[in-house]
């Protein structure tokens, strides 16, 4: 998914409503993947391991998102100079 989105950020070939769809998928895909994890603790683990194990997977869940979130500001800064896009704040690392 994470392709999909960088080349239709490079081309555009597809913009509007119809990358609500595509979110949508990459949401589900998240949420259900915590989920599974969360439970997947919960039945294999023995219980004095599984307080660390689903604190390791709460603290690790919002540490992924932030780096996620920092990857795709450097990702957009790289898609906005192959734009030709002025962005102020940053630039490619990559340029």
């Amino acid at each position: 998914m994470l392709v999909l989105f960088v080349a239709d950020g490079a081309t555009q070939a597809v913009t509007g409503p119809a990358l609500v769809a595509p979110a949508l998928v990459v949401g589900l895909l998240g949420g259900t993947n915590y989920v599974q994890t969360c439970l997947a603790i919960d039945r294999e683990l023995e219980p004095y391991l599984r307080e660390l194990a689903l604190s390791t997977v709460s603290v690790g869940s919002p540490v992924g998102i932030l780096l996620a979130d920092v990857t795709g500001l450097f990702v957009q800064w790289c898609l906005f100079a192959a734009r030709g896009l002025k962005i102020d704040g940053g630039s490619c690392p990559f340029s």
